[in-house]
């Protein structure tokens, strides 16, 4: 069965039994495809600047769990996650060729440009300040 952490207001590494914090981490969210066997099929992350105006994400799902609504439901979860923090927007880059993430971004009304320095990548933008 299924099932989602508790995304963590301090965000941890976790290395040979020690804890420490990472930067400005405001949460991650991790999703096990097997619970007893801690088999992992998805993790999303935010990292905030230390004002809460911009924070970037990450969302990885194994490739072979892919198109199962995943990283659909990590997005949505990050993009609550960061409104109910007060962050005011938030951005990531995606490779130009993972059509997926710039299609899932896109139904999430993220804005999507090319980045200013390498055209391999995509910047998504989402404000999250409601008008």
């Amino acid at each position: 069965m299924a099932s989602w952490s508790d995304p963590h207001r301090h965000c941890q590494s976790r290395s040979l039994g020690t804890a420490s914090p990472i930067g400005n981490c405001l949460g991650v969210f991790v999703w096990q495809a097997n619970k007893p066997s801690g088999e992992l099929a998805g993790i999303a992350r935010l990292n905030s600047d230390p004002d809460h105006e911009i924070a970037e994400y990450a969302v990885l799902v194994r490739t072979d769990l892919q198109g199962q609504g995943l990283g659909w439901e990590l997005l949505r979860q990050l993009i609550n996650f960061a409104r109910a923090d007060g962050v005011k927007q938030i951005e990531g880059l995606i490779l130009s060729e993972n059509k997926k993430m710039l299609t899932l971004c896109r139904e999430f009304g993220f804005s999507i440009s090319h980045h200013p320095s390498d055209q391999s990548l995509m910047l998504a933008t989402l404000n999250l300040q409601r008008a």
